[in-house]
């Protein structure tokens, strides 16, 4: 006995030598993540990362199927160690032991991991799940599924080349799931899904005709795998870099949770030489891990790689021993970046019983808002799919907006969303409706009809709010942030909730949403909530009136305040004329220097821009006080040239639009939220 705990004892410590050496070639300070084998390395990168609630297994030779598994690892807060076929490795056995994750994740079918280390771990008392398809690219599907349960999703990264598909998990972090298809094997779920698709991988990988039959929006590639895993670190703009080897790539498998928690690139590389290109970009990197040991990663691929070619230039000592948690963040895409340099408010400024009243008292007073139940109409009903207002009924020839970006589109309704119905055409087809922001025409057929007296009774039912951007129901409609679901009960990890069924009378079917999806009632109404939500909406496609299964500028704003129950208009320019939120002049003198530094004194998140035909949220400022926004846009000017832009992203207010006008300094108002009433 004394003999087994020396020897475990003497295991344990050789991990730990091997965890985190810092290393300096030439000048170039970086740390080696690796240890005596593939078991140890993946353990050593397990630990470097903090709060880990869920371990997922794969076979450390048979791992293929597995490459899209770190974006699931990553959104369920989980890290990634190795196992044999049959038995569990001694070493990942007690690192799974010292973690005590809630949920152990496999992935792959029985003859990747066995069913004797699955029933293993349920003898411990370890829930267990396992995820494997009949190929790699349906089990890349069922990953991204399972990912889609956990997180927003509004983006696809889609790879045939493994190598390609590691070096892009710094890319898909925890919200951009890896598809990998080849052009023989393109599942369905790419081809009928409007979600956005980034190709990586040249056409020699997916072919421009698979590229087209996706209805992708870019490709990422480069000569070879290396210069493809450059151009997505670049893509990154992480100031941190992990390099592996790019034919050994179980190590670099691994490496994908490293890159989530410490903002760092995957560069893949040779043992024989750093490419060039490479050695350039990571000169003036704050901060470098190698994954894997001497042979994997040789130190003397190093040489030269220093700030000026200078053996005695060096990047600078660094902690490296620092968790992410106390470094700079430097991920641009993340609230802890943003939150860092603005340090935003949580201060619940008004409870959800207060926001309900001042609604109340707003619709009354607003010219743009309409009490439904003041409607001199003889139906009433909800919403019983996501449906988009037009102004006008629409022929035989009509196709559903969601599925296009329309510009006759007026606005998005979402399900049990109360209407009035005042009116129908000649056969019924379609019916002009009230909601609480909106009149137009939308399709019968997305109505469930229900007496006045059911309706009122429906808005005093417990109920969630969706708080993720977008998410799907167990028969793929869509639910978008704000919208209020009747809540059942609870049922451990899950809202039971209703959703209603179209035609005349009340008929619902019961669904399951996550609770990492909703929140019962409404989020505090908070300066940090708000940006969080606001947030959540970045990369998100454009959407003309909610159509395209997703937003324009200010139906963006709309919707983020849903997640409070604030109601607002919700057109540009009723919001901008609108008595709710407390107006700021922006028509001064003095250009762009003069209205930045009045930007710098609004409220982040709160602070609604407006210029002419177009509206963005303030964000704060960067690390170099340059003031940000967030909002869906179109088109920017850039060197010249017209960018076709069409999605919500983060934007310094000093961008131009497309004519060649810097975006700040044609706002002419801010709305100021925090005061709704």
């Amino acid at each position: 006995m004394k003999n087994r705990v020396i020897k475990a004892m003497t295991i344990s410590l050789s991990i730990l030598a091997i965890a985190g050496i810092k290393v300096k070639a030439d000048g170039i300070n970086f740390e080696r993540i690796s240890g005596g084998n593939r078991y140890l390395t993946a353990i050593n990168i397990s630990r470097k990362i903090e709060n880990k609630k869920a371990v997922l297994l794969v076979n450390s030779k048979n791992f293929i199927d597995a490459l899209p598994g770190t974006v699931l690892a990553n959104s369920c807060e989980g890290v990634i160690l190795l196992t044999r076929e049959n038995n569990l490795d001694d070493n990942t056995k007690r690192e799974i032991d010292l973690i005590k994750p809630e949920k152990v994740i496999i992935l792959g079918g029985y003859s990747s991991v066995g069913k004797e280390i699955e029933d293993g771990l349920k003898g411990q008392g370890i829930q267990v799940q396992r995820i494997g398809g009949a190929s790699r690219y349906e089990t890349s599907v069922l990953i991204a599924d399972e990912i889609e349960k956990n997180t927003d999703v509004s983006s696809y990264i889609v790879a045939a080349n493994p190598a390609d598909s590691v070096s892009s998990t710094a890319l898909a972090r925890n919200t951009m799931p890896i598809i990998l298809i080849d052009d023989r094997n393109i599942p369905s779920k790419l081809i009928n899904s409007n979600l956005d698709k980034i190709v990586v991988g040249g056409e020699g990988s997916i072919s421009g005709n698979t590229f087209k039959m996706i209805k992708a929006s870019r490709r990422i590639s480069g000569s070879d795998r290396y210069r493809t895993s450059l151009n997505i670190a670049k893509e990154t703009g992480y100031t941190s870099s992990i390099i592996s080897n790019g034919r050994a790539l179980i190590d670099a498998l691994a490496s994908g949770t490293l890159s989530f928690g410490y903002d760092s690139s995957i560069l893949l590389t040779n043992n024989k030489n750093l490419d060039s290109d490479i050695k350039e970009y990571i000169k003036n990197k704050e901060r470098i891990f190698v994954v894997g040991g001497e042979n994997s990663v040789s130190s003397k691929l190093f040489s030269m790689a220093s700030n000026d070619g200078n053996p005695d230039s060096s990047i600078g000592d660094k902690d490296m021993n620092t968790p992410r948690s106390k470094l700079k963040p430097t991920n641009r895409n993340t609230y802890e970046y943003w939150n860092y340099y603005n340090k935003y408010d949580n201060t619940v400024l008004y409870s959800a019983e207060e926001i309900e009243r001042i609604n109340q008292s707003n619709i009354q007073r607003s010219s743009y808002l309409y009490n439904i139940y003041a409607e001199n109409a003889s139906e009433f009903g909800v919403i019983a799919r996501r449906t988009i207002i037009k102004e006008k009924p629409m022929g035989k020839n009509y196709v559903d907006p969601n599925t296009f970006d329309d510009y006759s589109s007026l606005s998005g309704l979402f399900p049990w969303e109360p209407i009035a119905i005042n009116k129908y055409n000649s056969d019924k087809s379609w019916a002009y409706i009230t909601s609480v922001d909106y009149r137009g025409w939308i399709p019968t057929k997305d109505i469930m009809k229900v007496s006045k007296e059911k309706l009122i009774e429906l808005q005093n039912q417990s109920f969630i709010t969706v708080i993720s951007r977008q998410i799907r129901d167990s028969q793929g409609y869509l639910l978008d942030m704000g919208t209020k679901l009747p809540l059942l009960k609870k049922n451990g990890d899950n809202y039971i909730v209703s959703m209603p069924i179209s035609g005349d009378g009340y008929r619902v079917r019961n669904i399951e949403i996550n609770k990492n999806d909703a929140t019962e009632r409404f989020l505090p109404f908070t300066q940090s909530n708000v940006i969080k939500q606001m947030l959540k909406f970045n990369g998100e496609k454009y959407g003309w009136g909610h159509s395209n299964s997703a937003r324009d500028c200010s139906g963006f704003i709309r919707d983020v305040y849903r997640s409070f129950g604030v109601i607002i208009s919700r057109d540009t320019s009723t919001q901008s004329k609108d008595i709710i939120g407390s107006t700021v002049n922006f028509n001064i003198s003095g250009g762009y220097n003069a209205k930045n530094n009045l930007l710098k004194k609004q409220k982040p998140g709160f602070s609604a821009m407006y210029l002419s035909g177009h509206t963005m949220l303030y964000l704060g400022v960067d690390e170099n006080g340059r003031t940000y926004m967030v909002h869906q846009y179109g088109y920017r000017k850039e060197n010249g040239k017209n960018i076709a832009v069409f999605k919500n992203e983060i934007s310094p207010t000093s961008i131009l639009d497309k004519n060649n006008r810097i975006f700040l300094e044609n706002v002419f108002l801010v709305k100021d939220f925090s005061k709704i009433r």
